[in-house]
């Protein structure tokens, strides 16, 4: 096996047209899976429309009718769906058994990823919205703010705010504030 078979992979969201409901039946699909392994189920590959994409994960393209374009579809992904229940549009899933091509649902699980929070100013004053949504932060949350190259620690509310000052008191409503990562590390010495 090459390095790139048996590294740890993450698997990637099937394209978009199946996001909107439009996915092949997973009986459909059974019959070109080979459980044949004690461990692992790999995918037969003997036609154009059904093979490997560049990281070792089994695609297919596949077509609802003829009035839809051909999408690409991780297999892998679908199986863990069908098998688990639905996931959000963009979660990952990282190979626990390190074989990419591997598409047994149980050797897939899902990765959370942490939310990532945008600093707006309205009209209101400042607000706190989720970058994938736009939407504003429903309850309160801890997000990690860079200002001036210092990580400082803010607690953030769902109302919209004049002044946004971090737990040091380190005043944000100049702009120049930046959103962290959620894991990021606070560096501020002055108190946060």
């Amino acid at each position: 096996m090459t390095a790139a078979q048996t590294h740890p992979t993450f698997l990637t969201p099937h394209s978009s047209a199946a996001n909107h409901g439009q996915v092949p039946p997973v009986d459909c699909l059974m019959k070109y899976v080979d459980q044949s392994a004690d461990y692992h189920w790999f995918w037969r590959l003997s036609l154009p429309y059904r093979r490997l994409n560049h990281n070792g994960h089994a695609i297919w393209s596949w077509r609802p009718d003829a009035q839809h374009k051909r999408q690409i579809v991780v297999v892998a992904r679908l199986l863990v769906e069908h098998t688990h229940g639905p996931f959000p549009p963009r979660t990952s899933f990282r190979n626990t058994c390190a074989l990419s091509q591997c598409i047994s649902p149980q050797h897939w699980s899902p990765v959370l990823q942490p939310p990532i929070y945008l600093l707006l100013s309205t009209p209101n004053g400042w607000q706190v919205v989720l970058q994938r949504t736009g939407k504003p932060i429903a309850k309160a949350v801890p997000v990690r703010v860079s200002l001036d190259g210092v990580a400082h620690l803010m607690y953030a509310r769902p109302d919209p705010d004049r002044y946004i000052r971090t737990v040091c008191g380190a005043d944000l409503t100049n702009g120049r504030a930046v959103i962290m990562a959620t894991g990021s590390a606070v560096t501020c010495t002055k108190g946060c």
